[in-house]
Order: structure tokens, then sequence, then C-alpha cells
């Protein structure tokens, strides 16, 4: 696990024995490549296998780095060596700045990369079949709305997509993020506004909150 996405390393098995390792970086939601590309190790006269991932953040640390060690075995002498490599995701950083309340569950926004067309908003687990709005901010206002705090700005750029929650209390709004290198470095802040099943928590808006993200786009 590297925060934003699932990182999954595999052996392909080929028949003659010369296996080759692939590693890849998922998103945890769609299963897609999330940075769009394998690490893979061809092993020519060797066999590449046992690949093991650790990551920074599985452990408890907040960095995104991921040791990858694997097997190598000369095909001609049976010798084998371990060998490794650090990987370091850039799928988008993503901060959880808290704020959430009641019903308004809970905010994901994974895969946040130039190029990545498919990119989504998503709550999980609000309120079933309710009016949900998604705010979406270049700034933050952080007010306090009874006991939830409300972080996009109104007064920066900023806009809102209406959406009915599933009968889960899932739902999602596709923003995708064009192939422009001069998004790198993009940051945005997002919250989900819902309608509870019963008072809500942040009377003025008359709605349960998500927590808030703060989402740096990367290349």
């Amino acid at each position: 696990w590297i925060g934003n996405a699932a990182l999954v390393g595999f052996t392909d098995g080929d028949s003659t024995g010369d296996d080759d390792i692939y590693v890849t970086s998922l998103d945890p939601f769609t299963c897609q490549r999330c940075e769009g590309f394998d690490f893979f190790v061809d092993g020519g006269t060797t066999a590449n296998n046992f690949v093991a991932l650790a990551s920074q953040f599985s452990g408890g640390g907040s960095g995104r780095d991921v040791m990858i060690v694997w097997d190598v075995e000369d095909l001609s002498t049976l010798d084998s060596t371990i060998e490794g490599r650090v990987f370091r995701s850039d799928a988008g950083l993503v901060t959880d700045l808290g704020g959430g309340c009641g019903e308004g569950g809970d905010a994901f926004a994974t895969c946040a990369r130039i190029g990545n067309a498919g990119f989504e908003h998503r709550v999980r687990g609000a309120t079933a079949s309710a009016t949900a709005y998604l705010v979406l901010s270049f700034g933050r206002v952080d007010a306090a709305c009874g006991p939830c705090t409300f972080v996009p700005s109104p007064f920066a750029p900023s806009f809102v997509f209406p959406v009915t929650t599933d009968t889960d209390g899932n739902a999602a709004v596709t923003t995708g993020i064009p192939s422009s290198a001069n998004l790198d470095g993009l940051t945005f802040f997002d919250q989900w506004l819902v309608t509870p099943s019963g008072a809500a928590l942040c009377s003025p808006l008359g709605t349960d909150l998500s927590n808030a993200l703060r989402v740096t786009i990367q290349n």
C-alpha cells in the first residue's frame, strides 16, 4: 500500500524457466494502472522469482518509497542472488485534513496524476440514496460548522457538483486531468456535503460533511 495506490508484484512463470518480474501500481477502486507503466525485469539468461515489496506507508511512515527485492537464478549454473531497487510513487499527494462529521462519509481521491482522464473524487459510506455535493476549491477557509469543519474556500475559484449517493452511500465525480506538464504541483481542496437521514450537524448548510482532502497533482 503506497497511500493512493496498491503496488503489486508478480512473476510471469515462463514455461522455459526464463521468468520475469513485473511491478505495477493499481488504483484500489478500479484496478486500473495508477501510473500508467510497469517496472519490468527481463530475465534473459536468468530466472527472476519471488518478488517482495516493503513500503514505508504500510509500515506506518508517511513516505511513498517502496523497497522491491527479488531472487535472480542463473539458468546455467543455478546460482542465486538477491537484487533490489527503491520505487517511489508519483501518483498524487493526498492529505486528509479531517473536518468530517455525522453521515458525511469518507472522501478519497486516488491517482491524481497528469493524463489520468478517469480521475475521480469519491465518497464512501455516507447517507444512502441522498443528495450530496462535492465542493472543489483552489483555496481553503477552515470554517467551523457545528462539530464539523468546512475546509474548501467559497471565495477562491471553486466548483460544486451535485450528485445522489447510491444505496451504499457511495458517490463519485469524474474530473479528468489533462496531459499537461503545467499541472504538475497544482493543489486543490475538496469535501463532500451530504444530506443526512436525521438532523444535520452542519445546520447552516443543512448537511453533514465528509473529511476534507488536500490533493496535489503529480506528473
